[in-house]
């Protein structure tokens, strides 16, 4: 069966790979870190490297191969320590977690260069049917430094998220809303000042197969439509996405997207066209056994390459 996170790594994985993240509040790491790093299986740890390939040649040159960052997970697929290294490996940055046996993060440290510089610990409100009604996170000092607040209603859930200043005011407040749609679904993004009012909005729209077929953003002070994205997908006769067309809010075809797999329904091959810029270029995957990619090269220049390790052989 075809994975369809490969075309979200596909998409984004050279726009952003996934780095650094200090304000993490996910009640577990399982529920994202392995889907944000497109894996699939019992995976103990992965290195992600970053290089430029001089010699024109889908091997690279490794003189240039930079380390961007390391993760391990346990056998519950949770986060348990996350390295990221910059400016050529001088700076590294560590995040350290633990849980509770539910899974939920339950302490988070961070470390600069080998110095811990932030203690965050969690504590969970638990409502009368077992679920987390709230999550609360304090500083090293002991002061409260957010809280996330979950709703569950039959047609939509919900996190608020609020923030607070050493004296315990709150000074943001953020509120992400999932509606349930016939069919699909529809994210709504909001954030408020200190005062209550609205400052930003967007919303993404999601078809029955969860893929996003538009996004929107509001201006800021009128919050009315600023900018609009849509997505339409063409499908082979195995219900996998082989083109992307994304249009803009005057219905302007301005990017085109491309795919092909393989027997396993990995995607192997992918064109990008940008009308807006005149860019295009080629995208390649190779995966390992467990059905992982291992190395993705872009045209022939990048190439990420992740070593990939697991519990079981």
């Amino acid at each position: 069966m075809p994975n369809k996170k490969r075309i979200a790594a596909f998409v984004c994985c050279f726009i952003l790979l996934p780095g650094f993240n200090e304000n993490t509040y996910s009640a577990s790491s399982i529920k994202g870190d392995l889907l944000e790093e497109d894996l699939d299986g019992d995976v103990r740890s992965i290195s992600v490297w970053e290089f430029k390939n001089k010699n024109n040649s889908d091997q690279g040159n490794k003189s240039t191969k930079t380390l961007v960052y390391k993760k391990t997970f346990d056998k519950k697929g949770n986060l348990l320590v996350h390295i990221s290294y910059t400016l050529l490996n001088s700076h590294v940055l560590k995040i350290v977690y633990s849980y509770n046996e539910s899974g939920d993060m339950i302490r988070k440290l961070s470390f600069d260069n080998g110095v811990m510089k932030k203690k965050h610990i969690f504590k969970y409100l638990i409502g009368s049917e077992g679920k987390i009604q709230e999550k609360r996170s304090y500083d090293t000092k002991g002061l409260l430094t957010s809280r996330i607040i979950y709703s569950d209603l039959p047609d939509r859930v919900s996190e608020e998220v609020i923030y607070y200043d050493e004296n315990g005011d709150s000074h943001n407040r953020f509120l992400v809303t999932c509606h349930s749609l016939k069919p699909g679904k529809m994210i709504e993004f909001l954030s408020f000042n200190k005062k209550g009012i609205l400052i930003s909005k967007s919303t993404e729209l999601y078809d029955d197969n969860d893929r996003m077929i538009e996004y929107s953003i509001y201006d800021e002070k009128k919050l009315t439509l600023a900018h609009r994205i849509t997505y339409k997908y063409i499908l082979d006769d195995k219900r996998r996405v082989t083109k992307k067309l994304t249009y803009n809010i005057a219905n302007q075809l301005i990017h085109n997207s491309e795919y092909k797999f393989d027997q396993s329904g990995n995607m192997i091959h992918g064109i990008e066209i940008n009308y807006e810029t005149g860019e295009s270029y080629q995208v390649r995957f190779e995966y390992d056994k467990k059905g992982n990619w291992i190395k993705m090269i872009k045209g022939n220049a990048n190439v990420v390459v992740r070593q990939i390790s697991y519990h079981s052989k």
